[in-house]
């Protein structure tokens, strides 16, 4: 019986935890490609529609942001792995609050994209 995605009943605690984790990595990668193609078209409308170099700029610096923590997450999903090799609660604890870093890393990011998602919209609709 399976009880979410790809987990079975017959993995251990840890190989769950694993699994969780890097699917919510992916996720969070795959969120972080899709905010680079709606990115470009921030550009596009801050600088055609709108006019307004200022809100380009910044949709264009937290574009390397974005870039910048698109590629940390594809590094932290490579250390995932070594989790499985955890050996006592030190290990399994500096994981633990390894990911817990990057999720909060990565809402943050979030309500920086959506904030100026927002502040775009609100110029187009004046």
């Amino acid at each position: 019986m399976m009880q979410s995605g790809n987990i079975s009943n017959n993995e251990s605690e840890s190989q769950v935890l694993q699994k969780r984790s890097l699917e919510e990595i992916n996720l969070c990668i795959e969120h972080l490609n899709f905010i680079t193609e709606e990115c470009d078209y921030l550009v596009r409308i801050s600088s055609n529609n709108l006019n307004d170099i200022d809100l380009k700029d910044r949709v264009l610096l937290f574009t390397d942001e974005n870039t910048n923590m698109y590629t940390t997450f594809l590094k932290y999903r490579n250390t995932v792995g070594d989790f499985l090799e955890c050996i006592d609660l030190d290990c399994d604890l500096f994981y633990h609050n390894e990911h817990k870093k990057n999720r909060d890393l990565y809402q943050n990011h979030l309500e920086n994209y959506r904030e100026i998602k927002r502040k775009i919209f609100r110029e187009l609709l004046v």
